[in-house]
């Protein structure tokens, strides 16, 4: 067993898991069997660990009846009730590839991380059994192995009961639900269990094969025939715990799941909203294609998204935008997409542009000419009448205010005038 220790640190565990083997050395019956049983003083003892000290003074840490340690040659160690009849959990049934995928983790973490408080099938919620948890500083972590069918309906109620007590699952699928027995080299379209696709579109999706090795699962679909089919594809992560309230596709309320190596895209911290203002007859023309090509046109190349619940309007295309990124507000043509949900009133208020002032009708050039030079000659035309107006009413009121004893003199001097340019005519003659 090979990693690196990274240490465990506000309330996340970190892990360069480089590999984890514990085989799987049999195949047993499924039954109802016991991995954790506890002593008289309520100390915590596991099957495979030596019990002869305890002289079979063992009991079942649910309902504290009796047990009895068994360990044969075709069953894994375990505990069995004496008598089921007031166990609660007397109903559990495990296979034996559910057994080793919680030994395969529990026995890495006690072996790596020794003062780490990890426990096996332990009663956190009334009537439910948590295959493993883990306590970390700040944070108590619910961890759910998952080997055989299982509806996404149930996954959403068992998530659901632990998130009301604050605590996060991670879900840990088994390689054979994907009809694998171990992780394929080469990426095959195959048909999916919907429980699946649906943690897909969690982005949650882990997987766990008989060697202990965890990867996480990719899936990309394809309509084959009929059929919905998907490519997956198991990459490797580190096992750095993260917690996130995750967004699920019908707007439902989000669930506090747990991933490993990064978080959920679909995290509500990634959320963003978009608002897309729809021009006449163009809401036909605009699918999921459409929206992605104009996404990307404006946003920067490196920024990772995906979008979900796409609404179709007849004013506007609302839909939720998830990406790492620290834009509050990203406005262009036509397109809104902010941190927080608007109401549409506010969105067509800010989308829609002002309407533009309605242009003057055009008229013919020579009529404006023509107009323009006949009231350009008119409007001379009366500048001049009232020039002259005004030189003729200031001359006459200097006429009538001048004294009339001028009037008198100046009459006498052209009369006195008059009569010596006569006497100088006679002289000449």
């Amino acid at each position: 067993m090979e990693s690196r220790f990274q240490g465990w640190k506000d309330g996340t565990i970190k892990i360069n898991l480089v590999s984890l083997v514990i085989r799987v050395t049999h195949k047993g019956k499924r039954g109802e069997i016991l991995q954790r049983a506890i002593n008289k003083f309520k100390e915590i003892v596991y099957a495979w660990e030596d019990v002869s000290d305890y002289k079979g003074n063992l009991f079942c840490p649910h309902c504290e009846n009796e047990v009895t340690h068994r360990n044969g040659e075709k069953n894994r160690p375990h505990f069995s009730h004496k008598s089921l009849l007031d166990c609660p959990y007397s109903g559990y049934h495990e296979s034996a590839e559910h057994i080793e995928m919680k030994l395969n983790l529990f026995n890495f973490l006690k072996e790596k991380y020794p003062t780490i408080k990890v426990e096996l099938e332990k009663c956190l919620v009334s009537g439910r059994r948590a295959d493993m948890v883990i306590q970390g500083k700040n944070q108590t972590l619910v961890v759910e192995f998952q080997a055989s069918k299982i509806s996404f309906e149930d996954i959403k109620e068992r998530t659901k009961d632990y998130n009301k007590l604050g605590y996060p699952v991670l879900w840990i699928f088994h390689i054979s639900r994907f009809g694998y027995k171990y992780f394929p080299s080469e990426e095959k379209y195959n048909t999916i269990p919907y429980e699946l696709v649906k943690m897909h579109e969690l982005d949650s999706i882990f997987v766990m094969n008989d060697k202990g090795f965890i990867k996480k699962c990719s899936l990309v679909s394809k309509k084959k025939n009929t059929k919905i089919v998907y490519k997956n594809k198991f990459l490797p992560v580190k096992m750095e715990f993260r917690f996130n309230k995750v967004v699920q596709m019908n707007n439902d309320e989000p669930l506090f799941l747990c991933q490993l190596g990064g978080n959920s895209i679909y995290s509500e911290k990634n959320l963003y909203y978009g608002y897309w203002l729809l021009k006449d007859n163009t809401l036909n023309k605009i699918g999921v294609k459409t929206i992605i090509f104009k996404l990307k046109d404006i946003l920067p190349s490196n920024v990772f998204f995906k979008i979900k619940n796409v609404k179709y309007h007849q004013t506007h295309i609302e839909f939720q935008l998830f990406m790492e990124n620290k834009s509050s507000l990203i406005k262009t043509d036509g397109l809104l997409i902010t941190k927080e949900k608007m109401l549409i009133e506010s969105v067509l208020a800010r989308l829609k542009k002002p309407a533009r002032p309605k242009p003057s009708p055009v008229k013919d050039e020579s009529e404006v000419g023509m107009k323009e030079v006949a009231g350009a000659s008119e409007s001379t035309e009366i500048k001049s009448a009232v020039q002259m107006d005004l030189v003729r009413t200031e001359h006459k009121s200097v006429i009538q205010i001048q004294p009339e004893t001028d009037s008198k003199e100046n009459n006498l001097l052209k009369v006195l005038f008059k009569k010596i340019k006569n006497f100088f005519g006679t002289i000449e003659k």
